[in-house]
């Protein structure tokens, strides 16, 4: 009775007050798993969380200052990119293990590497992944209403990026350096670009505000879906980190 009376109430939190039930969630399925692990010493995971923990400050900090970096937005979608390309990485590598485990490679699996790992990698891909996702959202947000409160505030050389204002180079250089030139003429760095594209600039030029066509930039932001199936393991997730614990210690 006292666990319906518990669920309903936060299905209604949910409905009603959505914007704050998904930061106390966040916030929940940030500190829960470190209070488990320290409790039941996993310091390995404690290692990796803290880490993780320490970089998403920072540039959450970053996110929210008054004069903010021209190189944010870039640093924030650079670093959410790859915590999302090597959770995935991590949690197929785990899932393949498992399936491995599953079909008879158990006992040789068990001869190279530590029995617990194909669960661990499974957890470290979905954890870090959601939570990477949702830090991302909040640092996307923050990076939104500060850049609406300052303006636009973009270098206008010719041959400088118009978002962090370093020289442009058309000679082949790392993926993230390469030149990007918007239908509007305009050119930038592609992960300046992107990290403008990233805090809500959907369809506009960072340097003259003229509606351009960035479909091929958002193509690719991963921690943004819409498929159904996987937005709801992810609540699925949130849930029985965050408040199963908490109903069952009510309980």
């Amino acid at each position: 009775m006292v666990s319906s009376l518990l669920q309903t109430a936060l299905f209604l939190w949910k409905k009603r007050h959505r914007k704050s039930y998904e930061l106390v969630t966040l916030l929940g399925l940030w500190l829960m798993p470190a209070i488990f692990s320290v409790h039941l010493r996993f310091w390995r995971f404690l290692l990796i969380w803290a880490i993780f923990s320490s970089i998403t400050a920072r540039l959450l900090l970053a996110c929210s200052r008054k004069k903010m970096s021209r190189t944010t937005p870039r640093q924030v979608y650079t670093f959410f990119l790859g915590i999302y390309k090597a959770s995935k990485i991590v949690g197929v590598t785990g899932y393949c293990m498992v399936l491995a485990e599953l079909f008879g490679m158990g006992p040789l699996l068990h001869l190279l590497l530590p029995k617990d790992l194909p669960i661990d990698l499974v957890w470290y891909g979905l954890y870090f992944g959601i939570l990477g996702r949702d830090c991302a959202q909040v640092a996307t947000d923050t990076l939104s209403a500060r850049l609406g409160m300052e303006g636009r505030q973009l270098v206008t050389r010719v041959n400088n990026c118009g978002i962090c204002g370093n020289e442009l180079c058309d000679e082949v250089q790392l993926p993230g350096e390469r030149t990007v030139q918007l239908s509007c003429k305009h050119c930038f760095h592609d992960l300046c670009v992107r990290g403008w594209t990233m805090v809500g600039k959907k369809d506009t030029c960072p340097q003259c505000g003229e509606k351009v066509d960035l479909r091929s930039l958002l193509a690719d932001r991963p921690w943004e879906t819409h498929n159904i199936t996987w937005i709801q393991m992810m609540d699925g997730i949130r849930y029985l980190v965050v408040w199963n614990p908490i109903i069952f210690t009510v309980l």
